[in-house]
């Protein structure tokens, strides 16, 4: 009886670390050329800049609160844009903002609005804290630009269409 058992197991296990992975191979193999990806994207990354030259498409993520984000709780309201022309006034309204601002906050679970830049090499993001832009220096400004409340605006906007 013992010796049948420990025959069970060894085949078992011969069957898990020889068989299975051989066929694991042969199935990635199987996967069609344009299935495949030459150079797979990154994760995203905080945007270094606002000033940006192209872009793809932009999804925008609001979140009731930032905590719901962390705890990855989807998003309740989804957008994706590819409209060149509203892409292209969301670049020029964030290149018209300075990279740094002036200021530190400490927030509270403020609502959370996460942009998603989409460029053929990268993926990039930022966020709007209760309405509030966090510079890629990770600051804020004391007061808010003009441009930074059109972003929001045309952001939100977008969004509620």
């Amino acid at each position: 009886m013992f010796k049948r058992s420990m025959r069970s197991i060894a085949r078992g296990l011969l069957y898990f670390f020889i068989i299975i992975p051989a066929d694991l191979e042969n199935i990635a193999l199987a996967v069609p050329a344009s299935v495949k990806s030459e150079k797979p994207m990154k994760s995203s990354v905080y945007l270094k800049s606002f000033q940006l030259s192209d872009c793809d498409k932009i999804n925008i993520s609001a979140f009731n609160k930032m905590s719901d984000q962390q705890t990855g709780i989807p998003a309740p309201t989804q957008l994706d844009i590819t409209d060149p022309q509203i892409i292209k006034n969301i670049l020029a309204l964030l290149a018209s903002l300075p990279d740094e601002g002036d200021i530190m906050i400490k927030m509270g679970d403020a609502s959370l609005l996460v942009v998603t830049l989409y460029t053929k090499t990268q993926i990039q993001h930022f966020h709007f804290y209760a309405e509030r832009i966090k510079t890629p220096a990770t600051s804020f400004y004391s007061e808010s630009p003009k441009a930074e409340k059109q972003l929001y605006q045309l952001l939100i906007s977008q969004l509620n269409q």
